[in-house]
């Protein structure tokens, strides 16, 4: 399939982001044939996938903005220390985000085939095979599945068993599966990156932070051979928008999803005058 992409990476609360950016695209008329997502960016592009217009972009920003901690991390850091101390897989139960999921989904939409107006692809690290998989290329997947896999951040979400193999977020391997887009066929490819790395001013701290910083490095290294493979061979014109966000928040933090969809909005609004004027 040929067309126009928009390509969704990792970025746990910052998924937020994507929506404001997402909005700016559509409000200048850019609609996708193509979506594919990572992790958040996973949870987004189905959610724009069942209803791919302004309008459904306006109804996921509006889940964002009354999503509630409760929700999805079902817990504190006391608990997080029992299920570290008691050899837990994860640091939070998985079964509120699944919840979150299916109250989500519009009825009449389970598995990819029930999307008829756009494709739509999710990306998960297979620990069996030890490779990307890629949801959505066998029409019959589960999307809820497919979204669990792809959010199973670790050590957040313990990985995600589907059809006899375990899964994990898909940022494990390729936090904006730029890849994926070319793949399929995409000419214009739109990728909306909101786990952007940028050079480090001070020291990292914290094992958590430590293991964020070094998974984000190695799948940002991966777009950037992609990029550098796409830009090569002439496959495509890829818009990288990066996306940066000065607040440092834990994962769990949902409580400035507002103004992260304004900082999107703005960003991406930027990106494509900037274009526009080139």
């Amino acid at each position: 399939m040929s067309g126009t992409a928009f390509v969704l990476s990792s970025g746990g609360n910052r998924g937020a982001l994507e929506i404001g950016a997402l909005l700016a695209l559509l409000e200048h008329g850019l609609t996708p044939d193509i979506l594919v997502g990572c992790s958040v960016g996973a949870i987004n592009a189905a959610g724009l996938a069942v209803n791919p217009s302004l309008e459904g972009v306006q109804n996921i920003a509006q889940l964002w903005m009354r999503a509630q901690q409760e929700e999805v991390f079902r817990g504190n850091y006391l608990s997080m220390a029992r299920r570290l101390l008691a050899g837990r897989n994860s640091l939070f139960p998985n079964r509120y985000l699944k919840r979150f999921v299916e109250n989500h989904l519009p009825l009449g939409f389970r598995c990819f085939a029930d999307l008829k107006e756009v494709a739509l692809y999710i990306v998960a690290a297979d620990l069996n095979t030890g490779r990307l998989h890629v949801f959505g290329e066998d029409p019959s997947e589960s999307l809820v599945d497919a979204i669990m896999a792809s959010c199973a951040a670790i050590p957040y979400f313990p990985p995600w068993t589907y059809r006899g193999h375990q899964y994990i977020d898909g940022g494990a391997l390729s936090a904006l599966p730029l890849g994926v887009a070319l793949e399929k066929g995409a000419t214009e490819i739109y990728a909306i990156d909101v786990n952007y790395v940028e050079e480090a001013k001070e020291p990292i701290r914290g094992w958590l932070n430590i293991l964020s910083r070094v998974a984000s490095m190695v799948a940002y290294q991966q777009f950037l051979n992609d990029l550098k493979w796409a830009q090569y061979l002439g496959l495509a014109r890829v818009h990288h928008i990066p996306i940066k966000y000065h607040r440092r928040l834990p994962l769990w933090d949902l409580s400035y999803s507002a103004e992260m969809i304004e900082v999107g909005r703005k960003a991406a609004e930027d990106f494509l005058s900037q274009a526009g004027a080139n």
